[in-house]
């Protein structure tokens, strides 16, 4: 008698988890129900969470992106981004991006520049040829958040793309030339390569500089441009100012820098944090630890895998 109540109890806890396992499907109905009354639910993790259902979600995810709300979109798309960057699947990646580069073109300026910012996270061989020509064909619509696009062709390295780039050139804005600018010199153009140089040697190394320009030296992965950022760490002129808001003297432009090579420099001895401040104990220790590895590796590499 004790041994079939316990069976029958057992058989009612599996009833009551499957009523709780809801498929993806219905997960994602019931998230989209809820946004399209205007309410703010969170978004389900176990959507990206649960690797064995990515390509579930996806095919679930479908409807939404044509939905008529903006929002609803913008949801979907975040959700396929996430799955994408959680998926071990390439595949799967590879359709998260077509989708993405999709919804660049979505009629809401704030979708589609989340969609462009998205498709920066991914890696260059996730772009297939589909969508690398999808991609080429945004140069004649210059889409909202265009630059990006720009960067995005050199970063995928659309070498194909180059003189559709230069052509670009004259007609576009100044934010636009100087991101398409970029892209030509990460895809190797010379020329375009000697106008960024230039154009960030015109100015002394300061906050403003290293805040805003130099990062813009790093994404073109050019050896001659990243050891420009070399001799700034070799440099002890104190022309920034220091993270603590207490601390009346200006610091050595180095220590900025470096949170900008550590990432891209193969076999690096300095590493930076989630908040991408250097992980360190000591930033003079690891200043002069930098220099000394500069100096015993000249020929040192650059990844080229990240935006």
């Amino acid at each position: 008698m004790i041994y079939q109540l316990a069976i029958t109890l057992a058989l009612c806890f599996v009833s009551i988890e499957g009523l709780f396992a809801q498929s993806p499907s219905s997960v994602i109905t019931n998230y989209f129900t809820q946004v399209r009354e205007g309410r703010n639910p969170a978004t389900p993790r176990s959507l990206w969470q649960e690797h064995g259902q990515h390509t579930e979600v996806l095919t679930a995810l479908s409807p939404y992106y044509a939905d008529t709300l903006a929002t609803v979109r913008g949801k979907a798309y975040y959700i396929a981004q996430q799955v994408g960057l959680h998926s071990q699947d390439q595949k799967v990646r590879q359709q998260v991006v077509g989708q993405l580069v999709a919804a660049v073109q979505d009629a809401d300026s704030g979708n589609s520049g989340r969609a462009s910012s998205f498709l920066t996270e991914f890696q260059p061989d996730d772009f297939t040829t589909r969508s690398r020509q999808q991609l080429a064909g945004l140069l004649s619509e210059q889409p909202p958040h265009f630059h990006r696009i720009l960067r995005l062709i050199g970063y995928v390295g659309m070498q194909d793309q180059v003189p559709a780039l230069k052509n670009l050139l004259a007609s576009l804005s100044a934010r636009d030339r100087w991101s398409a600018q970029l892209a030509l010199a990460r895809l190797g153009d010379q020329e375009a390569l000697a106008t960024v140089l230039a154009r960030a040697k015109r100015y002394p190394v300061d906050d403003d500089v290293v805040y805003e320009l130099l990062p813009d030296l790093v994404y073109t992965r050019q050896k001659a441009a990243v050891d420009y950022l070399v001799t700034v760490v070799q440099s002890n002129d104190k022309n920034c100012a220091s993270a603590d808001p207490e601390a009346d003297e200006n610091i050595v432009c180095g220590y900025r820098v470096l949170e900008l090579l550590a990432p891209v420099i193969r076999s690096f001895p300095l590493s930076v944090d989630e908040s991408g401040d250097l992980a360190v104990s000591s930033y003079p220790t690891a200043l002069q630890q930098a220099r000394q590895w500069f100096k015993q590796h000249p020929d040192y590499l650059i990844a080229g895998d990240q935006f």
